[in-house]
């Protein structure tokens, strides 16, 4: 199932003539700010919302959430059109089986969806009031809203005389004249939902009428109850469905915060790294294709006790002298290391492990505080030229200072009691630091029941980006822009698969020749075996010319090895500027040989002549 077109009329920018917007593989928007390209965009997540959340007065759409405020129903109306409906199309390839012949709705290639949307009262919620559905470019049914209150929230008018229909050649007059009195009647009824009805039914009085009337029909009784409401309805599904898989990606793209589970992270997205470990593999070959310096690794954390469980295991495997006695034997080994650190050593340890630190700090400042007048007293013995209330608490720095000194105690032996917990983690960090501690776990863990043991534990799993050539170990964001705007296209590009992908300005914070390698993503995910379908609003002069230079080289033969073939009907180019009435969309015709055919709109990067020349 392809989405081939969308046509907008009265969103935003764009006016009450339709404005069609075709849907290849890549479709690439380009267009001077301001002109409408964001609307095009924000009409795909305004439908989205409606269809995933029955809400017609949109404001932050759910697949964009605060980085797109539409501002409500009203204003997403042209302002300028005086118009009070939102209007669009969508054209989609039939997803039916062709083999199954005895579903009439098979014999249709192409669907089309016309969609009206508006308020029917000033005051009342927006609703869908009208739409049309036409099969190979003849109209099917047409669809609109009745009064509140009625037996169903729409009529439907049906075209009997539609060639898909199993009485659209030859019927008698007596035929012809009762499928009028449907329609005359309006006995079809469809059920309100936000989006599209989900329910058609026949009024029951109508069949005892056909019954009685026009013997002629009865054969086509199960058609007109069962097979015409269900097929119709199977129809809307699938408009419904895809309009509700679009995935959208804004100009700055989230990322996980620091210490997130990515198994349960709220961006989508993210999750498919824990769920799908080819996936981790296939990012990073694209990273490296894109010569970025870092490769993205998973981390699975265990709670303290549940790795502990693994070292008493061990312990009582000790004697069998595999691998579990070696883990043993490291454990205790690096235990007595830690026992034999002098302070300066213990020292140098707390300094090495600065979040551990900040834990113990907040700790005793909670204490402190808590414990407020036997802390105010210490307080004021130290400082007696204080000319305060005794009872005070003391400044913040003071607390600070003292709370510093009290997570340091944990260095003297003698204070390891009042510090136990924190002691206590404090050796178990230090040995599942140490290497051989890590060298013989990993050689347990090889086992097939510890290998259960640990996923069982796993209490979250972190994502980290490793640069193997420093051998450093890094967060995401702490590297550059370009690495963590990037991610998430690379991301979505090879996780989703058969969506289609609507991307603001993916070039974003990319050297230029990245943004031609993006271009490889691209088409790798949309040509590959992901059959993505891409949207992608764009200003990136270099993301175009990667694109038809692999059409260039396609038609060539000269394709680099592992490349997927691009064809002119491969990729749509359009241009959008702003109209006397509302946006227009331009498309830009390509030829085999990656050339622009069409005359260029002013201002398509002639930038770069009038800057040289």
């Amino acid at each position: 199932m392809k989405l081939k077109s969308i046509e907008i009329a009265n969103f935003k920018a764009f006016g009450k003539e339709f404005q069609t917007i075709p849907i290849k593989p890549i479709t690439l928007v380009f267009g001077p700010n301001s002109a409408g390209k964001s609307s095009l965009i924000h009409s795909l997540l305004w439908l989205n919302h409606v269809e995933s959340r029955g809400i017609t007065d949109v404001f932050n759409p759910l697949l964009a959430g605060k980085s797109v405020n539409l501002g409500g129903f009203d204003s997403c109306l042209n302002r300028k059109s005086g118009l009070d409906r939102l209007r669009f199309s969508l054209t989609i390839e039939s997803p039916f089986s062709k083999s199954n012949s005895s579903k009439w709705i098979n014999s249709i290639l192409i669907f089309k969806l016309d969609l009206a949307f508006r308020r029917p009262k000033k005051g009342q919620a927006p609703r869908l009031s009208a739409l049309r559905l036409y099969g190979d470019g003849i109209e099917l049914l047409l669809v609109r809203a009745r009064d509140p209150g009625q037996w169903a929230g729409y009529s439907a008018k049906i075209n009997f005389d539609h060639p898909a229909m199993p009485f659209a050649s030859h019927p008698t007059d007596a035929t012809k004249d009762a499928l009028e009195s449907i329609n005359i009647y309006g006995q079809y009824g469809l059920f309100e939902t936000a989006f599209l009805p989900n329910r058609m039914e026949l009024n029951g009085f109508d069949r005892l009428v056909l019954e009685n009337v026009e013997t002629s029909l009865k054969e086509h009784l199960p058609f007109l109850v069962q097979e015409l409401p269900s097929a119709i309805i199977d129809v809307f599904s699938v408009f419904s469905k895809m309009i509700g898989e679009i995935q959208y990606l804004p100009p700055l793209r989230d990322i996980p915060d620091r210490s997130v589970d990515i198994r349960s992270c709220e961006l989508l997205g993210w999750r498919w790294l824990a769920k799908q470990p080819a996936l981790v593999k296939r990012i990073n070959t694209t990273l490296e294709q894109l010569k970025f310096g870092h490769r993205i690794q998973l981390r699975e954390l265990m709670p303290v006790d549940a790795l502990e469980s693994s070292f008493i295991a061990a312990t009582s495997h000790a004697e069998a002298g595999d691998d579990w006695g070696a883990l043993s034997s490291a454990v205790e080994q690096a235990r007595s290391e830690w026992e034999f650190f002098d302070y300066e050593e213990k020292r140098k340890w707390l300094e090495a492990h600065p979040d551990f630190f900040r834990q113990m700090v907040e700790y005793w400042r909670e204490i402190i505080r808590d414990w407020k007048q036997g802390y105010s007293d210490d307080y004021y013995e130290e400082n007696p030229d204080k000319d305060i209330n005794c009872g005070d608490f003391p400044p913040d720095e003071w607390v600070q200072q003292r709370a510093e000194e009290q997570a340091r105690s944990l260095l003297d032996d003698w204070n390891k009691d009042a510090n136990s917990t924190f002691y206590d983690d404090a050796v178990r960090l230090h040995i599942s630091e140490n290497q051989e501690v890590r060298s013989a776990l990993g050689n347990a863990l090889s086992g097939k029941s510890m290998k259960e043991m640990v996923q069982s534990n796993v209490e979250r799993v972190e994502l980290r980006l490793h640069d193997p050539k420093n051998g450093i170990w890094t967060a995401l964001q702490d590297v550059g822009v370009g690495v963590s705007q990037s991610l998430p296209i690379i991301l979505e590009a090879f996780a989703q698969q058969e969506k289609l992908i609507a991307i603001e300005q993916p070039e974003l914070h990319l050297h230029p020749a990245l943004q031609a390698e993006l271009g490889d993503v691209f088409i790798e995910s949309a040509l590959g075996e992901n059959n993505n379908t891409f949207l992608l609003e764009t200003h990136s002069e270099h993301l175009i010319l990667r694109i038809l230079r692999r059409i260039r080289e396609t038609s060539r033969g000269k394709l680099p090895e592992g490349m997927h073939p691009v064809r002119p009907d491969d990729v749509a180019v359009l241009y959008v500027e702003p109209g006397e009435d509302g946006s227009i969309v331009t498309e830009i015709k390509i030829d085999e040989q990656g050339r622009i055919r069409s005359e260029w709109p002013r201002g398509f990067f002639e930038e770069r002549l009038e800057e040289l020349f």
